[in-house]
């Protein structure tokens, strides 16, 4: 998840590249969230795109506890879709992302 967060898009391209979900839950501290949960969170919009396109679902739950995923995190969002969290942190164009 460091390469999502930091915003990383190399990365994480080579990682999907390899075989890593787009999808699937992973470990970020405390809370279990899915890679678009951290990307949109962050507001990286090429990986949001890269994420999709590999086959994350946007409107699939994202966390079960987001506790401090992402910047400004407004205080619980429990059972969130990335639009979701895309709207609490006030990104238009992830907004827009997760939307089409």
């Amino acid at each position: 998840m460091q390469s999502i967060k930091q915003g990383r898009l190399a990365d994480v391209v080579r990682m999907l590249g390899k075989g890593t979900s787009a999808h699937d839950f992973g470990d970020f501290g405390d809370a279990f969230v899915r890679p678009i949960a951290v990307a949109t969170g962050y507001g990286h919009i090429d990986i949001i795109k890269a994420l999709i396109a590999r086959g994350a679902d946007a409107e699939a739950t994202c966390c079960s506890n987001m506790g401090g995923a992402w910047k400004g995190n407004p205080a619980s969002l429990h059972g969130c879709k990335a639009l979701h969290i895309a709207a609490a942190v006030g990104n238009a164009e992830a907004c827009w992302c997760c939307y089409n």
